[in-house]
Order: C-alpha cells, then sequence, then structure tokens
C-alpha cells in the first residue's frame, strides 16, 4: 500500500493487492489466505480494524515527535 496522509479528516490509500489480478481474482486471494466466502464479511472486518489500529498507531507516534 502507498500513500500520502494529509489534512485533518480524511486519510486517502491508494493501492492494489497483485493476487486479485490472477484469472479467479477475489476467490483466487480467498484461496491463498484460506479464508472461505462465508468468512469474508468477519475477514474484511478484521482486516480493516489492523488497518485503522496501525494508521492510529503511526498518527500517535508522529504527535509524539512533533511535541519534541
Amino acid at each position: 500500500i502507498e500513500g500520502v496522509i494529509h489534512g485533518f479528516d480524511r486519510i486517502i490509500i491508494k493501492g492494489h493487492i497483485k493476487h486479485f489480478y490472477h484469472n479467479n481474482k477475489l476467490y483466487y486471494f480467498l484461496t491463498q489466505e484460506n479464508i472461505q466466502l462465508k468468512n469474508f464479511k468477519p475477514y474484511v472486518l478484521e482486516v480493516s480494524d489492523k488497518i485503522k489500529t496501525h494508521v492510529k498507531q503511526i498518527i500517535s507516534q508522529e504527535e509524539c515527535y512533533s511535541e519534541l
């Protein structure tokens, strides 16, 4: 994932997941991640939470450094 954080209230992330470009696209990716289609929603919510937590961690570290 590549991106730049600008602004106070929005984050725009640009990128792609290379496995989506295989012949079966999403189904190939889910197979590689060992995710059943019925478990897709919980998987997406879990990954989204991990991304949010990581971004918040980076922001809090930057805020600590900016105060120095």
